[in-house]
């Protein structure tokens, strides 16, 4: 009897997380090109292998598709739209996995810091065994290498902790919060992201100095999101976060009651960033980027981290 870690041609299936146009375009240049190769290696392989492949998608509306040149490595499959950060979470995904009949899953995508990681610890507590390709994922930082081989098992439930520690630093992590809803999801999502990678520019690559995008649901939900530093986007009728947090922050800019621009210049801790409607938030972020507000939030937070 084989080891129950090794995969095996009749016991596999391919999971490939949410490798789309404008999730992708937020990575820098370099990786992504060595990403996708192996991407395409991968899905080739599972091809050949004659392995299930899954493949889900972050709203597609918004985010865009699964990219052209991996379609074409995948073949037919048709992608499973989610909402929600675990495709476990999305409609279909679980039943369409079990009806495999596998219950290894080689695991890959974007971005192993949040769909990857949340993904894996479901599908762990569900009883599969996990893989993570090493090489054909990407997050803002680079995981440590796996001691042998080209991938690495998630850890037991129980050891969860150890790897959300891993990857997150409370202190310095910018959490950027966007309402959770068809609304939201199309119009504050993009601009969040603009923000992630500005952000992630005035980081510099530091281990410790970088932003993710989250939505309210899982701010609101989650114990651990209060001692992040955030930056709210949309308005409290759009965004449940920026309704928790509007009232007791100062107002640092406004123009004709139109949009507004929250902060305290010297916790550095939270800022909402909003408008009355999807323009004036879109210009709202525009003045905190060119008047300096970023950079004096981020000189904030990560002064005392």
């Amino acid at each position: 009897m084989g080891h129950p870690m090794k995969l095996t041609r009749d016991g596999s299936a391919l999971v490939v997380v949410d490798v789309q146009e404008r999730l992708f375009g937020a990575m820098d240049a370099e990786h992504r090109e060595e990403v996708v190769k192996n991407l395409k290696v991968l899905a080739t392989a599972a091809r050949r292998l004659a392995l299930p492949i899954l493949v889900t998608e972050q709203y597609p509306k918004g985010l865009g598709h699964t990219l052209p040149e991996l379609r074409e490595a995948l073949g037919t499959v048709e992608p499973l739209e989610k909402v929600a950060f675990s495709c476990c979470d999305a409609e279909g995904f679980s039943a369409r996995l079990r009806a495999t009949n596998r219950k290894q899953v080689i695991l890959a995508g974007i971005e192993a810091h949040v769909c990857v990681l949340l993904t894996g610890l479901d599908l762990l507590a569900g009883g599969f065994t996990v893989h993570v390709a090493a090489d054909a994922h990407h997050r803002e930082r680079a995981l440590p290498a796996p001691p042998e081989g080209r991938h690495g098992r998630l850890p037991r439930p129980g050891q969860a902790h150890q790897v959300m520690a891993r990857y997150f630093d409370i202190r310095s992590t910018i959490l950027i919060v966007v309402g959770y809803g068809i609304l939201p999801e199309e119009e504050d999502r993009p601009i969040a992201y603009e923000l992630k990678r500005l952000v992630n520019t005035r980081g510099g690559g530091a281990e410790n100095r970088s932003a993710v995008v989250l939505t309210d649901m899982w701010v609101m939900n989650q114990e651990m999101a209060e001692f992040f530093p955030a930056i709210s986007i949309g308005g409290p009728g759009v965004n449940a976060f920026t309704a928790q947090i509007y009232e007791d922050l100062p107002v640092a800019f406004t123009r004709e009651q139109q949009l507004f621009i929250q902060m305290s210049s010297e916790s550095g801790k939270r800022a909402a960033i909003w408008g009355m409607d999807h323009r004036s938030t879109r210009e709202a972020v525009d003045v905190f980027v060119k008047d300096g507000f970023l950079d004096r939030f981020l000189d904030l937070v990560w002064r005392r981290a």
